[in-house]
């Protein structure tokens, strides 16, 4: 038996069996099925966001992002000097009282009541958010480049904010 198609005189021909070809201008068209959508399928939404900045999705994972590498390496590399505002009294972490117990403070040991403290206490993701915007409104900046080309600028932002806070809150 012959498989091959053949297209002779308007007709395809498959074998020795023929069916008629309708010509494509022709007003009558056969329609095998039919797909419906209707609204109340279960059909995903799809975000339609022309600036991808207004994302809030993207902006919650870069403000996770920098949340987490303030917390998992900022804090024990560049920003480590924060560290000595935030004293161990009596296994409680506390504020240092002056300069000099600044100064005397900077020991590596044992930060991470240190750290939970001063994120706990006086730098939450909150305030990270806040200060995120205020690094892309401020400087122009677009969300998605934050931590491919602006994250030192950013690391730097953080660091002066809790800087001023821990200065303010200790009276130094």
């Amino acid at each position: 038996m012959d498989t091959r198609l053949f297209y002779v005189n308007g007709k395809l021909q498959f074998g020795p069996n023929t069916v008629q070809v309708l010509p494509a201008f022709s007003p009558v068209v056969p329609i095998l099925a039919s797909p419906t959508i209707s609204p109340s399928s279960s059909f995903t939404r799809i975000k339609s966001i022309t600036n991808p900045n207004d994302d809030p999705d993207m902006q919650k994972s870069i403000i996770k992002y920098f949340y987490q590498k303030l917390r998992d390496v900022y804090f024990y590399s560049s920003m480590a000097k924060l560290l000595g505002f935030v004293k161990i009294q009596d296994n409680k972490p506390r504020l240092v009282s002056s300069y000099e117990e600044y100064k005397n403070n900077n020991s590596p040991s044992n930060p991470e009541p240190k750290i939970k403290y001063i994120m706990d206490e006086f730098f939450s993701k909150y305030d990270l958010e806040v200060l995120l915007h205020k690094v892309v409104d401020n400087n122009g900046y677009n969300w998605y480049d934050l931590k491919e080309k602006h994250s030192h600028k950013v690391k730097k932002e953080i660091y002066k904010k809790i800087r001023h806070i821990l200065e303010k809150k200790a009276h130094i």
